[in-house]
């Protein structure tokens, strides 16, 4: 699983055994897929290192680490340190790019290191703009607000001051169809809306707007999930989550990236996505 909310890295090696216990691992255990123990191995950045040093591993282990990782998973790449590259300004073809936003360094907040925040400056739903105040947009100083991208959360979250705006233009469009309330108090996902009778429902389009130009006009099957017998519910949580109330605002899920080509291109501090088929 890729989990871009997370900054440790994890691979089945040992059982039961510290970190640097793991360096010295007998022959035989080394490709035994009934071993398993929780390893670090990559780090996003250098500050993150001090608290994965609780998980045992000595600070001059990693070279030895890379050189033992090499040995025994020969088809793999472990990177340690900066990948440079000449050509690392190349744009991949198709691809829409927006910078990284930096993160914001809040005492006590680590985790707040770890996400990737973009630069998402507007949602439209139906072409309009939803009007969403700045301060919901941009992190401050605490590290309240903001977008991050998140590969480890299923449906993209809101705070709820945000939602609401957005499930309110949504409902506004969306005059004339019956809604499945029961639905939604089951799933906790609305609005929700029974279908039946109706050959081709049509629903607002749904756009992320994001620093430098790039968009990511959703397909309706990345926002629009079946939730029972001919009713469809928007995949937007509006959930007071713990991240939500105290950090970022908004969190891009792996739903709405549903057939999109993804890169995060640490190189140059940039997301970039481009949709297509990745069946």
């Amino acid at each position: 699983m890729m989990d871009t909310g997370s900054d440790l890295t994890w691979f089945p090696c040992a059982q039961k055994l510290p970190v640097y216990q793991l360096l010295h691992l007998p022959q035989q255990h080394r490709r035994s897929q009934i071993f398993y123990s929780q390893l670090v191995l990559i780090f996003r950045t250098p500050r993150l290192l001090e608290p994965q040093m609780r998980y045992g591993l000595p600070e001059n282990s990693l070279p030895r680490l890379q050189t033992r990782f090499e040995k025994l998973y020969p088809e793999m790449l472990l990177l340690t340190g900066p990948r440079r590259r000449k050509d690392s300004v190349q744009k991949t073809k198709g691809i829409s790019y927006t910078p990284f936003v930096k993160n914001p360094e809040v005492p006590g907040k680590g985790a707040f290191l770890t996400y990737y925040y973009v630069g998402l400056s507007r949602i439209t739903v139906g072409g309009r703009r939803v009007k969403i105040p700045y301060r919901y947009l941009r992190p401050d100083k605490n590290g309240s607000g903001g977008t991050i991208v998140d590969s480890g959360t299923t449906f993209t979250h809101m705070a709820p001051e945000v939602f609401e705006l957005v499930a309110g233009e949504f409902e506004k469009l969306m005059k004339g169809y019956k809604r499945a309330e029961e639905v939604e108090a089951l799933t906790r996902l609305r609005p929700c809306y029974n279908v039946s009778g109706i050959e081709t429902p049509m629903f607002p389009s749904v756009t992320f707007h994001f620093k430098g130009g790039a968009e990511m006009a959703l397909p309706e099957e990345n926002y629009m999930a079946p939730a029972g017998w001919k009713v469809l519910c928007l995949t937007i949580r509006g959930d007071n989550l713990p991240v939500i109330s105290s950090g970022p605002s908004i969190i891009l899920g792996s739903f709405q990236m549903q057939n999109y080509h993804v890169e995060y291109d640490l190189q140059n501090e940039r997301f970039g996505f481009k949709q297509q088929q990745c069946n």
